[in-house]
């Protein structure tokens, strides 16, 4: 069965291009149904893109059907993902969710349909992730299982997704009274608790984790990545600044492996050494910026 995808733009044109054009060598993808969800625009500003983006995806052709849903008000990041994910869960099984803003190896439906087919019967596993961090790779399998879920580039089952809360507050009462804030944050090198306490109404994907987490449910990761986020450049909901420490090669390679259905430990490990370092390099940088500024003050 090939799964259908979900992908969700808004005024980034030449974001959704790149996303199309990686697509686009992806040989399933004359096979794939797509669902498109447009939002509304905010303001005045965003119609010019707005609409260069809605004529991409009239044009587009790379697919065995395409279909459009164009919001009539302005939905917002979150209600766009969480409307549309269901919308399409309601007529299929499972669907390969996509943001614009994502470049896809040629074997990015490959892999996700492989899994989602491997996995389907498998009540423990809440989805499957195309994108992994750039982790130290040593001794790590080609693929592995972790405990909850993840964002960028991704698919799950109905089975699955209707374990979704977007109570925060309530998955964050849940986690601390089961003490295990320190699991959930990996190892505390990454506050996903305090995310989720203050969720903004923009954010949906720490629910998602968080909904996974608390159902001790499992995500698929690649070691080597078949997604690469190239957003990180100020211009998106949650990318105010140009961020270069997420980024990866593109895998260039798939081949089918059994997995165990068990959580990875050497690889939350690798998780939490990247989370700690980049932890550390903030904090430098703070400190370096506080330092400037108090020299700064000094000289006035």
């Amino acid at each position: 069965m090939i799964s259908p995808l979900a992908i969700f733009a808004f005024n980034r044109p030449q974001y959704l291009k790149l996303c199309l054009s990686s697509l686009k060598l992806n040989e399933l993808s004359c096979k794939t149904k797509a669902y498109f969800f447009i939002d509304y625009p905010k303001t005045e500003k965003d119609f010019t893109n707005y609409n260069k983006v809605k004529n991409i995806i009239r044009k587009t052709n790379i697919f065995k059907k395409t279909i459009i849903i164009e919001r009539k008000r302005n939905y917002g990041l979150k209600k766009n993902i969480l409307s549309g994910i269901n919308y399409v869960l309601k007529e299929n099984e499972r669907v390969i969710v996509l943001e614009d803003d994502l470049y896809l190896s040629k074997y990015f439906l490959n892999y996700m349909n492989t899994y989602l087919d491997y996995f389907k019967n498998s009540k423990e596993l809440a989805s499957i992730h195309g994108y992994c961090y750039p982790i130290n790779k040593k001794n790590l399998n080609n693929f592995f299982l972790l405990r909850g879920a993840d964002c960028w580039g991704w698919a799950t089952w109905r089975r699955a997704w209707k374990f979704y809360n977007d109570d925060h507050l309530f998955l964050a009462k849940k986690i601390k009274k089961r003490n295990e804030v320190n699991i959930f944050n990996f190892n505390n090198t990454c506050n996903y608790l305090d995310i989720l306490k203050n969720r903004s109404s923009s954010t949906w994907a720490v629910n998602w984790y968080a909904s996974a987490f608390t159902n001790n449910m499992l995500t698929l990761y690649p070691k080597n990545s078949y997604v690469k986020n190239i957003g990180n450049s100020g211009t998106g909901t949650h990318s105010k600044k140009i961020n270069k420490r997420y980024d990866v090669n593109l895998s260039k390679s798939f081949k089918f492996e059994k997995i165990n259905v068990n959580e990875n430990i050497l690889a939350r490990k690798k998780f939490e050494e990247f989370f700690k370092y980049n932890l550390k390099k903030r904090y430098i940088y703070i400190k370096m910026i506080k330092a400037f500024i108090m020299s700064i003050k000094m000289k006035l």
